[in-house]
């Protein structure tokens, strides 16, 4: 039995996610009768929301132990199957409808393809995102290690991020929870790429589109760089994009609106700090919730303080400030006193250097995509300006009498969040950002994929050149997207990717075909599919998952094959890594300083705590971090706040935190030119440490 528990976890993982996946979207085809997209949108949402509070719960209650978590998802699962039995089962759509959605099927099938072959690509290769080292994977397994949700302190990096909310975290928790490790839960922004095509997918069919020119600009969307990259990354920026997205169909939507609003949008602001800049296109729909009524409004304004309202009432139970440690000022006008004040990026100062930013780096759209994007938005913001001006000029009273009427063109929140939420994010950005990098902008890059819908979306007396006009456009937007997803040096990888995803997108269309002629059947084909594609899914992961997790760990723990799987991206600090962890006995406590990647010292079962104890006799925990200067921009937080903790330092305290903390392993950087006070209170302990085998610029101790 032994042998196969990491399969036996594994199966509890598939089955428990299914049983969500299920229950899910029996709720949202009952509460989506007329469009399964929408009826998908919520499913995946609904998804986010079970895994999100099945470990949040048992982590407030300081019971967050697997069986616990499954129990929790379990419970709400048979609450969201009976809730579903009391909506009325939906009607069958007409034969020509169901025929008219292949389009959805073709992209869809061949998005999974393609990001599920890229996906498996690195299903093997060590992590080397720097976000992800420093807090979003080691908060997870330090959750885990002490059974409770609980503040993760980022030395030496920036302070900020140990008081954001990580539901991110919370959703690699879910994935990590059951199999001990982080296999799959590197990849947890899976099924955040997924709501993000289905809600970009639906936001352009309640802007106009049809529902092949939806399909494609959606396909476009989900294959830009950035987006597209985001798959194999386990951070949030990809989450709070997609439910940015969700968010914003919600506010069209009637059935269960206030609800489903709240839901994400809440999750939403659960994810990070800078989701509330993500909120800015969402007050241009303000008047959405306001006409619907107090009472609506009332209950989305309750579900989205009972999701995202801990993590900023924790902040100010511990410091008095919800937003701790930030320092806010508008203007003249002072909101928060904290410790951080940032200010914008240098990289922000000038119109070449933001351009490089949007569209230059690695991780950015190409400048080709960046420029048909642009001219889509101008051109769906001139159509929106000539149609609310016509408007005006046909409906006496003027603009006044057109709001309090809610005229349909000028009251449209969609059409007013995608034209003008694009330059209001893009100024926030350029004149607030203390980071120059494109992923703060991705609500902006989705927006500007919608405004192509309101650009091409058809006229009232439009001949049908225009319809073939528009397809041609987002079908050469989809090609463009998909032949600049991989940087040159990687081209070559591309093409086994794009030969599985037309192999999916082929198959996923024939079977909707199949679906649709066999009308009298078309219940139990449903089934069938459904099962036997889940069967094939979870065969194919319980194969290959003795084998994969296995060379995982090769790659992890041997220095020549981390070297190779990263292309030798990590340095002296992946061997740092392993020379820890090939010497580590479970349970052993391992102490850092000067450096922030610290995630792989808790082994790769997480069996090893990882603590960094303060030299500092006035730094007893980083809600008490010294004192920074005053407007850094993001590209210098790091460095002050570590030359904030080397100085000053007193032996006799940081001996005694560290005989606190019983820790059994010490690891100092000593190559960045700043020589940390550890290394002098380690020479005159001789007899306590004793040092072992290291890369150069690591010092790695064993502690007596």
């Amino acid at each position: 039995m032994q042998e196969y528990l990491p399969e036996l976890r594994l199966l509890q993982l598939l089955a428990l996610t299914s049983f969500v996946a299920l229950a899910a979207w029996r709720l949202a085809r009952r509460a989506n009768p007329r469009s399964r997209v929408a009826a998908a949108v919520d499913a995946v949402l609904i998804v986010l929301l079970v895994q999100y509070l099945a470990v949040a719960i048992p982590g407030v209650l300081h019971l967050l132990y697997p069986a616990v978590i499954g129990l929790c998802a379990l419970a709400m699962c048979g609450i969201i199957w009976w809730f579903a039995g009391t909506i009325p089962k939906p009607t069958p759509a007409k034969m020509q409808d169901r025929l008219g959605h292949w389009p959805i099927w073709l992209c869809g099938g061949f998005l999974l393809g393609y990001a599920g072959a890229f996906v498996y690509l690195f299903l093997t290769v060590p992590v080397t995102a720097t976000d992800a080292l420093v807090y979003h994977l080691p908060a997870a397994g330090q959750w885990l290690q002490q059974q409770r949700i609980d503040l993760y302190p980022t030395w030496f990096f920036n302070p900020a991020n140990t008081f954001s909310p990580l539901a991110g975290s919370v959703w690699i928790a879910w994935y990590m929870a059951p199999l001990h490790n982080d296999l799959l839960a590197r990849f947890a922004q899976c099924p955040a790429y997924l709501l993000a095509w289905l809600a970009l997918m639906l936001l352009c069919r309640q802007l106009g589109a049809s529902p092949v020119l939806a399909a494609l600009l959606a396909t476009a969307g989900a294959l830009l760089r950035p987006i597209f990259a985001e798959t194999i990354l386990p951070k949030d920026d990809l989450q709070l994009t997609a439910l940015f997205l969700a968010s914003l169909c919600a506010m069209s939507r009637q059935r269960f609106g206030p609800i489903r609003l709240g839901v994400a949008v809440g999750l939403m602001l659960a994810v990070k700090f800078t989701a509330l800049l993500a909120l800015l296109p969402l007050l241009l729909m303000i008047d959405v919730p306001i006409r619907a009524g107090w009472k609506k409004f009332a209950v989305s304004m309750a579900v989205i303080l009972a999701l995202a309202g801990p993590w900023y009432w924790r902040n100010l139970v511990l410091t008095g400030h919800p937003l701790f440690p930030l320092d806010l000022s508008v203007g003249p006008l002072h909101l928060l006193h904290g410790p951080l004040s940032v200010s914008r990026s240098y990289r922000l100062a000038n119109c070449g250097a933001i351009w490089q930013v949007l569209s230059g780096e690695y991780y950015s759209p190409p400048p080709i995509t960046l420029i048909c994007l642009s001219a889509m938005w101008l051109v769906g913001l001139a159509r929106w300006a000539i149609s609310v001006g016509s408007a005006m000029r046909t409906t006496k009273g003027g603009t006044a009498k057109m709001v309090r009427n809610a005229h349909p063109t000028l009251s449209d929140p969609l059409a007013r969040a995608v034209t003008l939420g694009v330059p209001l994010v893009l100024a926030v950005f350029v004149f607030t950002s203390p980071y120059a990098e494109v992923r703060f902008v991705y609500p902006m890059l989705m927006l500007m994929v919608a405004a192509a819908a309101l650009a091409l979306r058809p006229m009232k007396r439009a001949k049908p050149s225009w319809n073939v006009f528009a397809l041609a456009f987002a079908v050469a937007l989809c090609l463009i997207c998909l032949f600049t997803d991989f940087v040159a040096e990687r081209s070559a990888q591309a093409a086994p990717l794009r030969i599985a995803g037309v192999i999916t997108g082929i198959i996923a269309t024939a079977i909707w075909l199949m679906h649709c002629l066999l009308k009298h059947a078309g219940k139990w084909f449903d089934r069938a599919v459904a099962a036997a594609a889940m069967c094939v899914a979870i065969g194919f992961l319980w194969i290959n998952y003795h084998s994969d997790l296995q060379t995982y760990r090769a790659n992890c723990d041997d220095p020549e094959r981390l070297a190779a799987s990263t292309n030798n991206l990590l340095g002296d600090m992946g061997d740092a890594w392993i020379a820890v962890r090939s010497r580590c006995k479970p349970g052993d406590v391992v102490a850092y300083t000067n450096f922030a990647e610290v995630y792989p010292l808790m082994g790769f079962d997480l069996s090893h705590p990882v603590v960094y104890c303060p030299a500092r006799p006035d730094v007893d925990s980083m809600g008490h971090f010294p004192a920074l200067p005053k407007h850094l921009p993001g590209e210098q937080i790091d460095t002050a706040f570590s030359k904030s903790l080397l100085c000053d330092g007193d032996e006799s305290t940081w001996l005694a935190r560290l005989t606190a903390a019983r820790a059994r392993w010490l690891v100092i950087r000593a190559d960045d030119g700043v020589i940390p006070p550890e290394l002098h209170f380690v020479a005159d302990n001789p007899r306590r440490f004793s040092q072992v085998p290291g890369p150069a610029s690591y010092r790695i101790y064993q502690i007596q």
